[in-house]
């Protein structure tokens, strides 16, 4: 890697590396859930994660190891450019504890935030049956890349 690219990284403060790095994990894990999804073979694998009928902090289970290769994989994206070692763990460790309080059942709205950040309104739309929420809402820590690509969907409504 250039070290100017990597000087350049590592002189950032470390609040905006994280936030870039949660952004180039998300962007892996946008493109992979959005496979899993619309790749038949995929969607085979992914669908028991979509099978129970209410959502609590024990529906993530279906993908765990799954999601943690992405996230791994969107994190690990970082290390050429010289993030230090040992900094995807720290990332790692959010994404995981993101990843469980999105798919519980606690009832919060967020109000505008839910532009920033995945909540767990935002996500219980990707796993609702309703027509208007199939296929929709793939990020896991941001919402940008669904508003991007046009697979956002989020309703004000309490509790969902």
């Amino acid at each position: 890697m250039n070290a100017k690219v990597q000087s350049f990284v590592l002189a950032m403060p470390a609040l905006l590396r994280f936030v870039l790095v949660i952004l180039a994990a998300d962007a892996v894990e946008y493109a992979s859930h959005r496979a899993y999804h619309e790749v038949p073979w995929l969607w085979r694998i992914h669908a028991i994660h979509h099978s129970p009928q209410t959502m609590d902090w024990l529906s993530d289970r279906g993908c765990i190891s799954w999601n943690r290769c992405d996230a791994l994989a969107g994190a690990g994206a970082d290390l050429p450019a010289g993030v230090p070692a040992g900094y995807d763990l720290c990332v790692f460790d959010f994404i995981s504890v993101q990843s469980v309080l999105i798919h519980s059942n606690i009832k919060v709205n967020l109000g505008w935030l839910r532009y920033v950040i995945v909540t767990t309104q935002f996500h219980h739309w990707h796993h609702a049956s309703d027509a208007e929420a199939i296929d929709k809402n793939y990020a896991a820590h941001t919402p940008i890349f669904d508003l991007l690509f046009g697979t956002w969907h989020c309703r004000r409504t309490a509790g969902r």
